[in-house]
């Protein structure tokens, strides 16, 4: 893992290996990562802290593995001093800060980086890499403004296990503006060819399931420049389960307005029925009157349809005498 280099009064010189067989760096592979890693937003708000500053980890022994691409080996501890994704992209909220020409490695152990191959170390945003010889690091200074920081201090206890790694309750630092006060990060070395760039636009986004800060901080320092791998789709701010959830309600909601609407056409169609039947009812009442000579007359007999006109005289007829003459 990438920590701060301690002076020292006497110069001892290590002996260092060039891994040239691709067999041999492939074991440093900690896998792919074609979809853009989103880490959780805690791994930059709450910080780790011992002598110095750090994001995602405490110099050697402690790291926070949500804040990096999952990885499909398990080196232990040792597999975070010399490592790389392949083929990968920078993370969301990361950038390129620098490009490997022929190596990265730490210590006692190098990669060679093939002709065919780019390498670049991806900072977070406004984070800057330290430079040959620390591998991958990358740190950040107070230049301009004061910052207040939360960290952690994680511990290890007699049993080997780390304690004091909760985020839910963070210690507070105010950061005053210093050049030489820092805070630094493991960055993450990526390796991709040129036949990777179709895979990287066909992959989707992912995040880590890691659980964010509740509080945040701020830094200031000089941001890294843009990443050389490929642009691929990002996310679209809806999870999953959001996105089903969406996909079936709004049918459920078209089918229950179209019921809703059926049952008031067909309560209006009934409505106008009862109406025109009342109203075909009472203009066959009220039309009598009218062919009886006026509104105001009084029709003692039942309605008909035969013809009577009240000018015109009528024939009387008389029964025949059936009294017997005298």
């Amino acid at each position: 893992m990438a920590d701060t280099a301690e002076s020292s009064e006497t110069t001892t010189s290590i002996s260092t290996t060039t891994l040239t067989d691709p067999a041999s760096i492939a074991v440093y592979n900690r896998g792919p990562a074609t979809a853009i890693f989103t880490p959780p937003t805690s791994c930059l708000k709450t910080l780790t802290s011992k002598s110095d500053m750090y994001v995602g980890h405490r110099t050697t022994g402690y790291f926070d593995p949500a804040c990096y691409p999952a990885s499909t080996t398990d080196r232990g501890l040792a597999g975070w001093d010399v490592y790389y994704y392949s083929p990968a992209q920078c993370p969301s909220g990361w950038a390129s800060a620098t490009r490997l020409i022929s190596s990265i490695g730490r210590g006692e152990t190098y990669l060679t980086i093939g002709s065919d191959t780019t390498a670049v170390v991806c900072c977070p945003s406004n984070f800057r890499y330290v430079g040959d010889g620390d591998g991958h690091q990358c740190k950040s200074a107070f230049t301009s403004t004061s910052s207040t920081l939360l960290y952690i201090t994680p511990t290890m206890n007699g049993n080997n296990q780390w304690t004091d790694t909760s985020l839910g309750n963070p210690m507070t630092l105010v950061a005053t503006a210093d050049p030489d006060y820092n805070v630094y990060n493991d960055g993450i070395p990526i390796f991709y060819q040129e036949s990777d760039l179709a895979a990287f636009a066909r992959a989707t986004s992912t995040s880590s399931t890691a659980t964010p800060s509740r509080t945040t901080s701020q830094t200031t320092s000089p941001t890294a420049t843009s990443s050389p791998s490929a642009s691929s789709t990002g996310s679209s701010g809806l999870s999953t389960g959001a996105k089903i959830g969406i996909g079936v309600g709004i049918p459920l909601v078209v089918i229950a307005l179209g019921l809703i609407g059926a049952f008031f056409w067909f309560r209006r169609r009934g409505l106008q029925r009862i109406n025109q039947t009342e109203l075909q009812d009472s203009s066959a009442i009220t039309k009598a009157p009218e062919q009886y000579g006026g509104e105001n007359q009084i029709v003692s007999e039942l309605y008909s349809d035969a013809p009577y006109d009240p000018h015109v005289p009528r024939e009387q007829y008389e029964l025949p005498d059936t009294t017997e003459r005298r």
